[in-house]
């Protein structure tokens, strides 16, 4: 429970801010991608890292009340638009309390990327985040090519590189 305050604290202290470039965790780049399962806040079905194994994927850790991450949910439309039909999923995962609240962020921005709820922290506890927005991509292999969370530009190049 004190680590559910701490990384809570510390999202809310961090805020919205832009993330440095990553650093590798070895030569490859590479570590396995934590599993999770979350529900989907529109559908509620579960989903998780057994939905995406043989695609490339992004994940979007963020949250309604950061104007970063309202402010790229253009740009993150336009990933989704742009690699649609390639081997690709992206999946935002919203770190937000109130389902209701959120449900009615996503129908009024017309998100129609999949937004799973993380409302416990426990996903963003197993990727580190320390702040939204935060991007992680994972290679078709189920590997994280980073060992932190990315800002939204670090996460386009890795995804140009492997969906060319």
């Amino acid at each position: 429970m004190k680590l559910y305050w701490i990384l809570l604290l510390s999202l809310l202290i961090a805020g919205c801010g832009k993330t440095n470039e990553t650093t590798v965790v070895n030569a490859s780049g590479k570590k396995p991608a934590p599993g999770f399962i979350l529900t989907d806040v529109i559908t509620g079905k579960p989903s998780g890292t057994a939905d995406f194994k043989g695609k490339t994927v992004l994940l979007v850790f963020w949250r309604t009340g950061c104007p970063i991450c309202v402010e790229e949910i253009p740009d993150i439309k336009a990933i989704q638009e742009k690699y649609k039909d390639k081997d690709f999923t992206l999946l935002s995962i919203s770190v937000d309390k109130k389902t209701e609240t959120l449900k009615k962020f996503i129908s009024e921005n017309g998100i129609t990327y999949a937004v799973l709820s993380d409302a416990d922290l426990k996903t963003a506890n197993l990727y580190d985040v320390v702040g939204t927005p935060g991007f992680f991509v994972i290679d078709k292999d189920g590997f994280v090519l980073s060992e932190r969370q990315e800002d939204i530009d670090s996460a386009r190049k890795k995804l140009e590189s492997l969906l060319k």
